[in-house]
């Protein structure tokens, strides 16, 4: 429906990024024979009502697509040279198509022998309507004519009749230049025809051809939806999935919410608007090196905007650097923070600037900025934002970062590329390359009714398993007679086991197994 999209470009001479920012409305039309459609929850569409989705731009005015691997197809079929040839098994369609290509010999013979006498005569016109048919015989007698006359002595069209299920072809007689003028005429229009339906597939070729870094937040499922509505037909497996999304976006894919859960102090919150609220500058509630010195763990309060800071000795100590003048101290947006778990050591980071370009004014006022979230456009934005943000950070760990606003350096976040953060899982994240990470399910266990009935209520299960001594974790349930538990702490199978059958419980308690081992 809406697809957000952000381009940074990182600005030299004022030394950060600008972002270029569409918010485009995406609706899928029909094409030719193919009717597309769609479906959507209730509560979907309450959600885009709540955040102002506009409904009917997105239906009157949305742009139309096809898929990458629907343009190649129409690409192929448009090619009248790579069509295979057409071999008629109906005795009806072959008699149908001798008799018109009877009519187009006569045709010609008398045309040619007036031309040679030089004489008028409007028996034998220049033109030539042929009878109606449907497509697939109008194809058929396309070749034949192709084959038997080639393309000097007259041009094919279309003749549609309005309201008639069947059309035309009318040839007209012409010298081979006006033949090949008109040949190449015909295939610039289906030429600018094909582009036009293309519509947002060519965002799509741009960015799979760009061989820029693709940036998301707990993209997955965007991945997927992106995949199935602009791409093809999803792939039937995990692994295929993976290779296919892997070759369409050679300069890397990076998962935000993947890359804010390497700083669980400094971000404990990782949802998109949590984390720009955490790293955006905050002037409005800036403070002086003392309180900024007091710091330990937790993101840092803003320095004073007219003192540049930066660690002296790598102990946390600050002292104020020179700025040249208040503009480039407004500039400076430098956190404070403890980046490595292992060490209390506070380190100093100065964040890129991000300013919105020229003629992209619809996301620089900040007095509605809480009315933007969850606009896709605004949305791309904030991700590519934090992604500049948190790769400084990154590039920063285990060592003091020297200040100074300069453009992110992908080659240090490489490592952190192409993996994908997963909700609701134990994985830590989906690779798009290599093998998939084995989690830790040594304390996961299968739960089953053996009475027939629905397992209790989730509440009940939490409860039950606490007074054992076992309190669980977390709950995933496969459907009302099955579900996995994983416990808090690490406890041996037999023993929970040994407890569920001494306390009576209607089901039975093992090992992890995958959902096709059941």
């Amino acid at each position: 429906m809406q697809f957000g999209l952000s381009a940074f470009h990182w600005n030299v001479e004022d030394s950060c990024y600008q972002a270029q920012t569409f918010n485009f409305y995406t609706f899928p039309r029909s094409n030719g024979g193919s009717d597309v459609r769609f479906t959507c929850q209730a509560s979907s569409l309450d959600f885009l009502r709540e955040h102002g989705f506009d409904f009917n731009k997105f239906i009157y005015s949305g742009i139309p697509y096809v898929t990458l691997e629907q343009l190649k197809l129409d690409k192929k079929s448009e090619a009248r040279d790579s069509r295979d040839p057409i071999v008629l098994t109906k005795e009806e369609d072959r008699n149908f198509v001798e008799q018109q290509l009877e009519t187009v010999r006569t045709w010609v013979e008398r045309t040619v022998a007036r031309e040679a006498s030089s004489e008028s005569s409007d028996s034998d016109p220049a033109t030539l309507v042929l009878e109606p048919s449907n497509s697939y015989l109008r194809a058929a007698l396309y070749q034949h004519l192709e084959q038997e006359f080639g393309k000097s002595d007259f041009f094919v069209e279309l003749l549609r009749t309005p309201g008639a299920r069947k059309s035309s072809l009318k040839l007209t007689r012409a010298t081979s230049a006006v033949v090949a003028a008109q040949e190449s005429e015909v295939a610039a229009k289906r030429q600018k025809q094909l582009e036009r339906s293309k519509g947002f597939a060519n965002v799509m070729q741009c960015l799979t051809t760009c061989n820029k870094p693709i940036v998301g937040h707990n993209m997955l499922l965007d991945l997927a939806y992106l995949y199935q509505q602009f791409i093809g037909t999803l792939p039937p497996t995990l692994d295929e999935f993976r290779a296919h999304v892997k070759l369409l976006f050679p300069g890397g894919v990076y998962d935000t919410k993947y890359l804010a859960e390497f700083f669980p102090v400094l971000l404990p919150a990782t949802s998109l608007e949590e984390l720009h609220t955490s790293l955006a500058p905050k002037h409005d509630d800036v403070k002086g090196d003392e309180d900024v010195k007091e710091s330990n763990e937790e993101l840092a309060s803003i320095p004073d905007p007219a003192n540049d800071v930066h660690d002296v000795n790598g102990e946390g100590s600050m002292e104020p650097s020179t700025v040249q003048n208040q503009e480039e101290a407004q500039s400076v947006h430098v956190i404070t923070a403890n980046l490595s778990s292992d060490s209390g050591q506070l380190t100093n980071v100065q964040l890129p600037r991000v300013d919105h370009a020229d003629q992209f004014d619809r996301y620089k006022s900040t007095s509605d900025e809480l009315g933007r979230y969850h606009e896709a456009g605004f949305d791309a934005y904030m991700t590519g934002t934090i992604f500049s943000w948190l790769c400084k950070l990154l590039e920063a760990r285990g060592r003091i970062c020297a200040l100074g606003s300069s453009p992110v350096d992908i080659l240090a976040v490489k490592e952190y590329g192409n993996r994908i953060a997963v909700r609701r899982c134990d994985l830590p994240f989906l690779p798009l390359e290599g093998p998939i990470p084995t989690p830790d399910r040594s304390s996961m266990f299968l739960v089953s009714s053996t009475n027939g009935l629905p397992l209790p209520s989730q509440d009940e299960l939490l409860l039950r398993f606490s007074t054992l001594g076992c309190p669980v974790d977390r709950v995933l349930w496969l459907n009302q007679m099955t579900c996995y538990l994983t416990l808090k702490e690490k406890k041996g199978e037999f023993d929970v086991a040994q407890a569920i059958k001494a306390a009576e419980w209607p089901f039975t308690f093992g090992s992890f197994r995958s959902p096709s081992e059941l």
